[in-house]
């Protein structure tokens, strides 16, 4: 009999090892900065049967508080709970680091403010870049102060 090889999702923190499939997925970082937040351990990859089908990726507001800048999940994988597993997952990194503050941003046409909002993040202002659409910034406590 044949045992089976069973692989279960798993998030970890991104290595340099991953950074060309990021760069390659990710149009919105260059490479030298998707490298530093790497080392930073300030990425997360969700895995599932070894293949990256998921990640978070965040920098510091004020250096000192956490910035969400990216989540992103590949369209076959949408809608299963992978964003909101990554998004406990980094909510509990943080608390355990000792941030109570989390932050991140939609733009007001993207669905996204509606996940977030629903994660209890508040609506704490926006703003327009030329050129651009409104920007809605969003907070959470994420505990005691």
């Amino acid at each position: 009999m044949k045992l089976e090889r069973v692989v279960y999702p798993m998030i970890r923190h991104a290595t340099l090892e991953d950074l060309n499939i990021l760069l390659d997925l990710d149009n919105d970082i260059e490479y030298s900065e998707m490298e530093n937040i790497i080392k930073l351990e300030r990425v997360l990859v969700y895995e599932n049967e070894d293949k990256l089908i998921g990640w978070l990726r965040y920098n510091m507001f004020w250096d000192h508080i956490p910035f969400l800048n990216k989540l992103y999940i590949l369209k076959p994988y949408r809608n299963k709970g992978i964003g909101l597993e990554l998004m406990n997952y980094w909510e509990t990194e943080l608390r355990a680091m000792g941030h109570y503050l989390a932050m991140t941003s939609s733009l007001a046409e993207e669905s996204a403010q509606h996940f977030y909002r629903k994660l209890e993040y508040q609506d704490a202002g926006s703003f327009v870049l030329p050129g651009e659409n409104l920007e809605i910034i969003f907070v959470k406590q994420l505990g005691q102060v």
